[in-house]
């Protein structure tokens, strides 16, 4: 291990257990590409930005049990990424069961079917009453029921 490289991991430990967010966010700028693009790949893009946030949040809030001698900062941040990938896969997997033991027939309209139910035929009424008011009066009248005489088309 180069001198430069030794001085990096030793400042990296040193930021984590001093708990300094400035110097956290050296260690974020270094890491997150590389760590998005493995949460990314193994869920897709818009779980990965969710998934990588709890990584580095993670990552802070243990810092100080972070152990130099056991891994490096890159390999530390793969392990926490891995657990935070895992445990999305068992939350869909939960959701997933769960929508598959609702009965379909239990599907009941909430209020905001009735809001638009309701306000497309508020705005529908002038168009309908500017429609009828064209209608001439034979048409007006089988429109309300009157036309009982008309010869049925063949």
């Amino acid at each position: 291990m180069s001198v430069g490289v030794k001085r990096g991991v030793c400042c990296f430990v040193a930021v984590f257990h001093r708990g300094c967010g400035t110097r956290f966010a050296a260690i974020f700028d270094a890491h997150f590409a590389e760590i998005h693009r493995y949460v990314a790949s193994r869920l897709g893009l818009s779980a990965a930005e969710d998934v990588v946030a709890d990584t580095f949040l993670t990552a802070f809030r243990n810092r100080s049990r972070y152990e130099a001698t056991r891994s490096g900062v890159r390999t530390w941040l793969y392990g926490i990424a891995t657990n935070q990938i895992s445990m999305q896969r068992r939350a869909e997997m939960r959701a997933l069961r769960a929508m598959g033991r609702q009965s379909p027939d239990l599907a009941v309209e909430g209020p905001e079917h009735r809001v638009v139910t309701s306000v497309t035929a508020q705005g529908l009424q002038p168009a309908i009453a500017k429609a009828i008011t064209s209608l001439n009066d034979g048409d007006r009248g089988l429109r309300r029921g009157q036309g009982r005489d008309v010869p049925s088309a063949r």
